[in-house]
């Protein structure tokens, strides 16, 4: 909405504008534009950051992505932890670089955080994706922050390593790879064209295509099941393409491979054992992306879904039944054995090649080397690949819910703490929840927190070292999802119709944007009489206030 516009609904406005008329200041330059979104966008940062530097302790999460023109864009974002344990994680700004080296990024965030006025000796957590420029051991971002703050423990971001297990899975086996790969053309191809899209609902569709994101797998569950959902009549409408004169060959062509594609069972198992994987593993990666979550809630979540994924060894024989069902159907084509290529005279030792005696055997063999594939990747992922920052955190966390002595030790070692002090008021919280009648006094991070959090605070004021270390523990952040969310923020603010965006009035407008309530609870007033003073052509106008 224009000026011009709104001053039909305002006298004073309209009132103002005028002066434009008779060549008088009206102070609508885009300079002064830009400095008024700059001391508003100052303003609500000072509040943020005064908030997280209140809290004593807090920790950084980054992540990059590259704008409408190919710029490296780097997202800071800071998790900090209020005095009743509200997790917050606050976006701070977006940083243009052009060198993505470790050294580089780090003295980048460390600049970052100097002119926010936070100190990087108050760090306390890190979370980045697993480039070897952010996390490589000895030139990474990760170990040349812990230079500055040893404390600051290194976390690679569990939803994306769930990410990469799931990407690898899927795209390690051949027939998944390419059921999915031609999924995403199909869906393109219909969606491309709306009298397609419009066919296909006189066929009988129900749903609409959802697309296939090549990088964003929890999309992907959604993308599949539109297809699964709409099989027969997305069929049709390739078929009723194909068949049409008048429209162009190379796209009948396209269509009429894709209606064959359609009838082969290869594809059809390969699609339902793509979208069986991701009914596992989708909800698991939309559950560890909670911002509140810790790292030992996400931990305790994959190690469920590593069960649940080696108990499906043994289901292959009900999802062949069902998917052989479902496409006879469908009227699909039976399933059949692949010809079997002769080995090379030269390479052949005399022993008979095993070969599968059925079409169930040759799928069974599809269904698991994928389980085997997922199973094996998560626990290289997850267990076998445990940093020793995560160990650090999983030793705090069994500190105040064993009591055990060594990992008190430990624990009040690397943030040091007074270990006896905190041995105490640990046996002081299990003396606590035992009076209180529970048989089983903590299981969890969040009972730890829940038992601090009960009454008027009491029990945090009398156990203040074990509140620290909940603290502590709970700063330490386990995904870079909210630096990941700033990106849509990215794409809407800096579009192919602004591409020439200045960087600080993009990251201005990115901080406004994020924080429309702090906004409009601003001191407009005094941000007035600031914006006033500023200059002497202004003060002579408005005159001093």
């Amino acid at each position: 909405m224009t000026l011009r516009t709104m001053a039909l609904e305002s006298a004073d406005l309209a009132k103002w504008l005028k002066r434009q008329e008779q060549g008088q200041q009206t102070f609508l330059s885009p300079e002064i534009q830009r400095q008024m979104q700059r001391q508003l966008a100052h303003a609500v940062l000072r509040e943020v950051c005064a908030e997280v530097a209140e809290s004593g302790v807090y920790a950084i999460i980054v992540d990059e992505t590259t704008d409408i023109t190919q710029q490296e864009q780097m997202s800071i974002c800071l998790r900090y932890v209020t005095e009743v344990f509200e997790v917050k994680e606050v976006f701070v700004g977006l940083y243009q670089t052009d060198v993505t080296t470790g050294e580089r990024l780090a003295h980048l965030i460390l600049d970052a955080l100097q002119r926010l006025q936070l100190k990087a000796t108050a760090l306390r957590g890190q979370c980045y994706d697993g480039a070897s420029n952010m996390a490589g051991e000895f030139r990474g971002v990760q170990a040349r922050v812990k230079a500055v703050e040893p404390r600051a423990v290194y976390i690679h971001c569990t939803a994306h390593r769930l990410n990469l297990v799931v990407k690898g899975c899927l795209d390690g086996i051949d027939e998944l790879r390419d059921a999915i790969h031609e999924a995403g053309q199909l869906i393109t191809f219909i969606r491309d064209s709306p009298k397609r899209l419009s066919h296909m609902v006189s066929m009988g569709s129900q749903s609409s295509l959802r697309p296939l994101c090549p990088t964003r797998w929890t999309c992907s569950e959604s993308s599949i099941t539109s297809i699964m959902k709409n099989y027969h009549p997305l069929r049709e409408t390739l078929r009723s393409v194909a068949a049409d004169k008048t429209v162009k060959p190379d796209v009948r062509s396209k269509a009429n491979g894709f209606a064959r594609l359609m009838e082969n069972f290869s594809f059809y198992y390969g699609l339902r054992l793509s979208l069986h994987i991701l009914h596992m593993t989708t909800p698991v990666m939309r559950a560890v992306q909670g911002k509140s979550n810790s790292i030992a809630k996400n931990m305790a979540l994959i190690e469920r879904l590593s069960e649940a994924v080696a108990e499906q060894r043994d289901r292959h024989a009900v999802f062949w039944s069902e998917t052989v069902d479902l496409a006879a159907g469908l009227d699909i084509d039976e399933p059949k054995l692949k010809r079997q290529a002769r080995p090379p005279r030269r390479l052949d030792d005399g022993a008979e090649p095993a070969h599968p005696t059925s079409p169930e055997e040759r799928y069974r063999r599809v269904f698991l080397e994928a389980i085997d594939q997922l199973d094996r990747a998560l626990h290289c992922r997850y267990s076998d690949n445990v940093r020793s920052d995560e160990l650090v955190l999983a030793t705090g966390e069994r500190a105040l819910i064993t009591g055990d002595a060594d990992a008190i030790d430990q624990t009040a070692g690397f943030y040091q703490m007074n270990a006896d002090r905190l041995r105490l008021q640990v046996q002081m919280l299990h003396d606590i929840c035992k009076s209180h009648g529970t048989s089983i006094p903590l299981k969890n991070l969040q009972d730890v927190v829940k038992q601090l959090t009960s009454g008027e605070g009491e029990l945090r004021a009398l156990l203040d070292e074990v509140a620290t270390l909940t603290r502590l523990l709970l700063t330490a952040p386990a995904t870079s999802c909210t630096a990941e969310r700033s990106f849509s923020l990215l794409r809407r603010l800096k579009s192919w119709l602004r591409s020439t965006l200045s960087q600080e009035r993009l990251n201005h407008s990115a901080v406004l944007a994020t924080y429309p309530e702090r906004v409009m609870s601003l001191d407009r007033t005094k941000l007035i009489r600031e914006f006033i003073q500023q200059c002497p052509s202004r003060r002579h106008v408005f005159g001093h206030c």
